[in-house]
């Protein structure tokens, strides 16, 4: 925590005065995903260990921890013959403060381009677009708010790099489908 540019309003803020200045929480996740070439299904949660944290000198009521989420997310891949696909999915995340939905659509073509369109149930759009390059993905994404706080953000703009390790064959499953004769290589 740097505080040394932090305009203060009231400067005996018990929240900066006496405030370690680095402290260490730890975090743990977890999640299964399961796939075909049609479905997929996933479930994970955040932040295992609502690990506790302390700001302040001791004279605060209270302590803080980080707040444990849960995630479900369901999907379906519908291939069409002119070398478009489309996926349309559904996340759930809630804590023990909140619950929302993501409604999504995704148009792929050719696996190497993209366009989404999402709707978040705490009235959120959001816009995504991204490609493929040989192993490395690139992604942009646009969550514009219809809510009472768009009169205070004009919406959050998120940059996305990936990199796809190993191939896109079927070869690292063999041990599982030994008896198929005509596996994909």
């Amino acid at each position: 925590l740097d505080d040394s540019e932090a305009s203060l309003i009231s400067t005996d803020d018990p929240l900066v005065l006496g405030n370690d200045k680095q402290f260490w929480v730890p975090d743990a996740t977890v999640g299964i995903f399961i796939t075909n070439n049609f479905l997929y299904a996933g479930a994970s949660m955040t932040d295992l260990f609502g690990s506790n944290f302390k700001l302040g000198d001791g004279n605060l009521k209270d302590n803080f921890s980080t707040v444990r989420n849960y995630n479900i997310m369901f999907g379906s891949r519908y291939r069409l013959e002119n070398g478009f696909k489309f996926e349309p999915s559904l996340l759930f995340r809630a804590n023990k403060l909140d619950f929302q939905t993501d409604i999504s659509l995704k148009a792929f073509y050719q696996d190497e381009y993209w366009l989404g369109l999402s709707y978040r149930t705490n009235n959120t759009i959001v816009t995504m677009v991204g490609l493929s390059v040989d192993m490395f993905y690139f992604a942009y994404a646009f969550d514009a708010s219809l809510g009472s706080i768009k009169n205070y953000t004009s919406g959050s703009h998120e940059i996305m790099m990936g990199i796809r390790l190993g191939d896109k064959s079927t070869r690292r499953l063999r041990w599982i489908k030994k008896d198929e004769v005509d596996f994909e290589m």
